[in-house]
């Protein structure tokens, strides 16, 4: 096995090659050993001078321009396209990227980038503490603030065939299963957009010749086959527009002003991340009042309802009395001091 001096001089040796440009003047091997230094290889000029020999020998396509001091070192083109191996900086990078995808991403979506973040890992893992920036890979983690779920599992092939009907511009015929249904039906999609939402991702479609656009969860897809028919495409159809009127939290687009009594907790909380740009926060009774314009959502409902007893909804009254009625029969599921028989249970 290699020591760590060896693989040390190996990695950062292998960092020179992609320092360096594919044309002259070059760059001076004062510049090479302050790019060294920014991409945490804390080595000597005499090191490096050293490396760059080593390099030289060792590549036919790594010149050095000493028509003038100081000299200019570059690789040619052709050696730069045998360079695959990621560099120190793609590998801190795409080990980041992977720490914040791998929970929000199904295995179907992810498998295509498995080759490229094993590199990353075996990259950073090779280094190992003796430089501070693959050691920065083991001190970032990033936290899901909501309760942490299993991502859907998908049909791959299905997966694989809207995508590259999206891809090409055509229709797919799909079989899809909605919520409560014994069965899936065939239904002939127009693929405008995928969007992923947490773990569950969607594909933006119209279906048949209908021009409304809906939503279709990517994990009810059963089967998928192409038409290699052109899409009936929306032809102001905009992506980013569409993501400004809410659509993934569910419900209607229209706009309302929430008024809200929150405790001081959650008033600490919301002054920090507030619930929309504009949002107010005075003092009341017991607490502090809120105001802001939000979207009327399934999702603002269901946020509203699991804090609990940390806010009342006062207006409008719609949206006070549905989750006063959610209240009421969840308190009624509570009232007994064990919980109801299940059918299951009483047939039994």
């Amino acid at each position: 096995m290699a020591s760590a001096s060896t693989y040390d001089a190996v990695s950062r040796q292998w960092e020179i090659l992609k320092i360096l440009p594919t044309r002259t003047p070059g760059l001076t091997s004062n510049e090479i050993h302050k790019e060294l230094i920014l991409r945490g290889y804390r080595t000597s000029r005499r090191t490096l001078e050293r490396d760059l020999k080593e390099l030289h020998a060792r590549f036919t396509g790594l010149s050095c321009n000493d028509k003038g001091r100081p000299y200019g070192w570059y690789k040619t083109p052709g050696l730069g396209e045998e360079l695959h191996e990621l560099s120190l900086a793609d590998a801190l990078s795409t080990r980041l990227v992977e720490e914040l995808l791998r929970p929000l991403l199904p295995g179907g979506i992810l498998r295509p980038l498995e080759e490229r973040f094993g590199s990353a890992r075996r990259k950073l893992d090779g280094l190992g503490g003796r430089n501070p920036l693959a050691a920065w890979a083991r001190k970032v983690r990033y936290v899901q603030p909501t309760l942490s779920l299993q991502p859907p599992s998908l049909d791959e092939a299905a997966l694989a065939t809207v995508q590259d009907a999206l891809l090409r511009d055509e229709s797919v015929r799909v079989c899809y299963a909605r919520p409560g249904d014994a069965e899936a039906r065939e239904l002939l999609l127009h693929p405008h957009a995928l969007v992923q939402r947490g773990q569950t991702g969607y594909l933006l479609a119209t279906a048949f010749g209908y021009d409304d656009l809906r939503l279709y969860a990517l994990h009810r897809l059963h089967s998928a086959t192409a038409t290699h028919e052109p899409v009936r495409r929306q032809p102001k159809f905009d992506l980013d527009d569409y993501l400004r009127h809410n659509p993934l939290e569910f419900g209607s687009a229209e706009r309302i002003r929430l008024v809200l009594w929150v405790d001081d907790d959650l008033a600490a909380i919301l002054r920090e991340t507030p619930l929309a740009p504009g949002q107010t926060l005075s003092e009341a009774p017991g607490g502090h009042r809120l105001e802001a314009d939000v979207a009327y959502t399934w999702q603002l409902q269901w946020w509203l309802q699991s804090q609990g007893a940390r806010l009342e909804v006062l207006a409008p009254a719609v949206l006070r009395q549905a989750v006063g009625n959610e209240v009421l029969a969840l308190a009624e599921k509570y009232r007994h001091d064990s919980p109801a028989p299940s059918a299951a249970s009483v047939a039994n």
